[in-house]
């Protein structure tokens, strides 16, 4: 038996399944494989929801592909804080579909195919969301993650901020050229921990001199 198809019945799950339903009716929020889903609603697995707060709130991208540590050892770090509610699974998942959508423009095409990539792209948002009031308030504040005002207008910027990251993380494998080892790099905290300082050190030079979007 899977570890995740183990927690089904944890009082965590239950718990953020009610939200889903109550708050959230058009997701259907999977807490043990094979579950029926009414037709028409999108399917958000505890899984993948476990690997957005990891890389998300936990700042381990470079864990979020370790799927047997996520409801092992990983699991009260994971779900058991306050903070962790439907709503701010539902919008991580919709900063993290913006990702997938356009991580293409990376220029690498395997890269850009490689799992651990989103996950360290939605990583490096969240320490960008930082640097805004506004943003900064809704990923550390649980009560703004309930407002939908706050989340939408954090949502409406990430595709502008998003699109200058990524023309940063384009310059930034280019650079690297045949020394590129994406796969190594993205496991590694420390590789990611530099090339995630070095794009947000970008970002806060462009957005000194006004020329970066800002959350705000």
């Amino acid at each position: 038996i899977k570890a995740r198809d183990l927690r089904s019945n944890h009082a965590l799950m239950l718990r953020l399944k009610a939200e889903f339903e109550q708050d959230f009716p058009e997701y259907h929020f999977e807490i043990k494989r094979g579950e029926a889903a009414e037709p028409g609603k999108q399917i958000v697995t505890n899984e993948l929801a476990a690997r957005l707060l990891l890389a998300f709130d936990l700042d381990e991208p470079y864990s979020s592909h370790q799927i047997y540590k996520l409801f092992d050892d990983k699991y009260a770090d994971i779900f058991g804080r306050p903070e962790v509610s439907a709503a701010r699974v539902v919008f991580l998942l919709k900063v993290y579909e913006q990702i997938k959508e356009r991580i293409h423009e990376i220029g690498h095409d395997q890269m850009a195919g490689y799992a651990l990539t989103n996950f360290f792209v939605l990583n490096v948002l969240r320490h960008v969301m930082e640097m805004s009031d506004r943003a900064y308030a809704l990923v550390r504040d649980r009560g703004r993650m309930s407002d939908p005002k706050e989340r939408e207008a954090v949502l409406a910027k990430v595709p502008d901020v998003l699109g200058e990251l990524l023309v940063d993380l384009k310059y930034e494998i280019g650079e690297k050229g045949d020394n590129l080892d994406y796969k190594s790099d993205l496991k590694s905290p420390e590789e990611v921990r530099k090339l995630r300082n070095s794009l947000v050190s970008s970002y806060e030079k462009e957005m000194k001199k006004g020329k970066a979007t800002k959350f705000d």
